[in-house]
């Protein structure tokens, strides 16, 4: 298995995000693109998503390597912003990352909300930036390489079902919707535009030239997000609210 790549970012939370709503433009607007630079310069990238205001989620393996610096920019920001690793999962299977993000005062990211869980043959679409799509991307190159410091990757989307829902610690969601590595730490949601799980891998098989995308299940995610006191909406809260 081969995680898919990304970076995280942060620093104070704001009450500038919004709830999202149940379509994909509220889901967009939660999205953001990290990217990391290690101690020797090294800059990977990755995906992650708005948990709360001024939260992201991402993979831990996302933002191991950025001791040289933390980057996180979508469409929603309107501009790249400094980020930082706020907290790191110590479970040996539990690859999640919390990251600050600053908000600018203009800003209105959305905030995804959670769903209870997610069962086979559901409808899911992950939402990243892989680096599959990333390599024809002009915004994409300009910001890696320095060109244009606010140019802004396109969001991908791909869309595919449940196939199944491994009983292990945390709980696998194996799915469809294709990804690759840079979607690593993007949201895989349902049709309700809730998050089921958090991209993290791809199982590939040799023999058959098979690939799985793997998902961590959304709610253990959400039980590292609850230890560290992020306020997450879920999908019981977002029916009762006003």
């Amino acid at each position: 298995s081969a995680p898919a790549q990304a970076p995280a970012a942060g620093a104070s939370p704001s009450s500038a995000a919004v709830p999202v709503a149940a379509s994909p433009a509220g889901v967009e607007d939660a999205c953001v693109f990290l990217v990391s630079v290690g101690e020797n310069g090294r800059v990977s990238t990755g995906s992650g998503f708005f948990v709360a205001p001024g939260r992201v989620a991402t993979n831990r393996h996302v933002v191991e390597a950025s001791q040289g610096g933390l980057l996180v920019t979508s469409k929603a920001l309107g501009r790249p912003v400094a980020g930082r690793v706020l907290a790191r999962s110590n479970e040996e299977n539990g690859d999640y990352a919390l990251v600050a993000v600053e908000l600018p005062a203009d800003a209105r990211p959305a905030v995804l909300g959670f769903a209870d869980a997610a069962r086979r043959t559901d409808k899911v679409g992950a939402w990243g930036f892989p680096d599959v799509v990333g390599k024809n991307d002009p915004g994409y190159a300009r910001l890696l390489t320095g060109a244009d410091i606010t140019a802004m990757p396109e969001l991908s989307y791909s869309e595919g079902v449940v196939s199944a829902v491994l009983d292990r610690t945390p709980p696998l969601i194996v799915h469809t919707a294709p990804i690759s590595p840079g979607n690593s730490g993007g949201p895989l949601v349902n049709e309700r535009g809730e998050v089921v799980g958090i991209n993290t891998m791809i199982s590939l098989d040799e023999g058959s030239y098979r690939q799985a995308s793997i998902a961590l299940a959304g709610a253990d995610l959400l039980r590292f997000l609850t230890a560290q006191g992020v306020p997450v909406q879920t999908r019981r809260a977002a029916t009762e609210a006003p």
